[in-house]
């Protein structure tokens, strides 16, 4: 367990990390039925949430997904119905995190979840089915957010939260395409932020490109770099809703 609480930029320690989790694996293969307890993780998860400990907190949840996405790929059901509150735990703080490495993380263990236990199965536990709700709820939060009128995030903050729910919403579709219903109107004014975005960045970048005689300066950079994540996130938004938006009454005068 000192592979856990290392600081991961000792080069050192940081391979002695991937050679514990490699051992996890191997164990878990030798033992498929263990009961493998997340109250370690669970406590440096609690340690590292207090103001000023963010870092600390980025790389336990980092590393609790990693344990996470290990251990789920050996005994999914499993290890699952063992450690339900944790997991739970763990969901909350990826979201109110938001970080794209751990918004990767998170739907890979979203996808072994949902694999594990299909809404659709009728013997899927009330647990789990609750669970759903909340990874849904969690996101809706998220996008109301950044969509609100009097909202406060700068372009790449926004993004940022845009990008990370577009990934979770991409994972709950995976198994059933009409979850994507529950967040049309949330996804159309997304791709109305964006949009706006996208011709203010771009009327930027042309009227600094006009006053300048030399390289693009780091201030035009920024813009174009902006302006990547703007458009990227609204390639994704679209093709989410293609196909969808008139399938959702209230959404078929905003997409037609």
């Amino acid at each position: 367990m000192v592979a856990f609480v290392t600081e991961p930029k000792d080069k050192e320690m940081s391979a002695i990390y991937k050679q514990a989790i490699e051992m996890l694996s191997q164990a878990l293969e030798v033992w498929p039925t263990a009961n493998v307890k997340f109250n370690y993780l669970e406590k440096l998860l609690i340690s590292s949430q207090p103001l000023g400990q963010s870092k600390d907190l980025s790389t336990a949840l980092a590393w609790s997904l990693d344990v996470m996405n290990k251990v789920l790929e050996e005994q999914p059901r499993l290890f699952i119905l063992n450690n339900f509150q944790q997991i739970t735990q763990l969901l909350g703080l990826c979201f109110n995190w938001e970080g794209m490495d751990i918004g990767k993380s998170l739907c890979t263990l979203l996808k072994m979840l949902f694999y594990a236990f299909p809404l659709a199965d009728m013997n899927t536990p009330q647990d789990i089915r609750i669970l759903y709700s909340k990874v849904v709820e969690l996101t809706q939060n998220l996008l109301a957010v950044v969509t609100a009128p009097q909202n406060s995030h700068d372009t790449r903050s926004a993004n940022v939260t845009i990008s990370f729910a577009v990934s979770v919403i991409k994972t709950l579709a995976e198994g059933r395409k009409d979850f994507i219903d529950s967040f049309m109107m949330l996804l159309i004014r997304v791709l109305q932020r964006l949009t706006r975005e996208m011709r203010m960045l771009t009327s930027s970048i042309a009227k600094q490109v006009h006053r300048m005689d030399h390289e693009p300066s780091a201030a035009t950079e920024r813009l174009k770099s902006d302006l990547d994540f703007v458009m990227s996130n609204l390639k994704s938004v679209l093709k989410l809703i293609s196909g969808r938006g008139m399938l959702v009454p209230k959404c078929k005068p905003l997409v037609s």
